[in-house]
């Protein structure tokens, strides 16, 4: 059995979102960091021009970073999928 990959749904009302509900919504895996982070680089591009916030544009380096947040954890959960099968009990075929 291989990771769950993410639920790439990004959810259209994200910026309503705490950052703790963000954050619980990509442990479970409904979110991957670097669909947030898409959604807040579509959002900045999109109203920046009104209000001139941003005079950096550091998008790519975030992008960047939120890959590689995502390949880490599923890496980490493949790994310790692994290394939950060679335990006794791990069941050898899904539940009816």
């Amino acid at each position: 059995m291989t990771p769950r990959p993410y639920r790439q749904r990004p959810h259209k009302d994200l910026q309503n979102l705490s950052a703790r509900e963000i954050a619980a919504r990509i442990a479970a895996r409904e979110l991957s960091s670097a669909a947030v982070v898409e959604h807040f680089v579509a959002r900045l591009k999109a109203v920046n021009g009104k209000l001139n916030a941003v005079t950096a544009d550091l998008s790519e380096s975030a992008r960047k970073a939120a890959e590689d947040v995502d390949n880490v954890a599923l890496a980490a959960m493949a790994a310790i999928e692994a290394a939950a099968r060679t335990q006794p009990g791990y069941p050898t075929e899904p539940p009816l």
